[in-house]
């Protein structure tokens, strides 16, 4: 699958990128929102992994420009939080994100969350 992903965080990239080749897939790793919107605009990506707080262009107006457009609705979005609040999931989730992703991500919510993007990608 091809994925995006956009974090102002050096290490956090790092591991997705890492652990996202491993597992076969093409990753495209960008460090803010502005690029991520560009980079959308330019290839098809089957996920988007966007962080919620990010200098310039926060995940959740990445999120509402992709889901604006025609080809972002069929996107899968996961955004990544350090914040795990009950109250702050269910408003990025809201925001038209797909799943939420809580930082530091381990290995096996990111396989978990994959699984699920994997199986809703197939009815879009």
């Amino acid at each position: 699958m091809q994925i995006l992903v956009a974090d102002d965080d050096p290490l956090q990239t790092g591991l997705l990128q890492v652990l996202l080749n491993d597992y076969g897939h093409q990753v495209v790793v960008v460090s803010n929102g502005a690029a991520a919107w560009e980079e959308v605009q330019l290839r098809p990506f089957d996920i988007v992994i966007t962080d919620w707080i990010m200098p310039g262009m926060s995940g959740q107006e990445l999120v509402n420009r992709i889901r604006a457009e025609e080809f972002g609705r069929r996107m899968y979005v996961i955004l990544s939080s350090s914040r795990g609040a009950a109250l702050e999931m269910g408003e990025n989730l809201m925001s038209g994100a797909d799943d939420l992703l809580e930082k530091p991500v381990s290995e096996e919510d990111l396989q978990a969350r994959l699984a699920t993007a994997e199986e809703k990608l197939k009815t879009r």
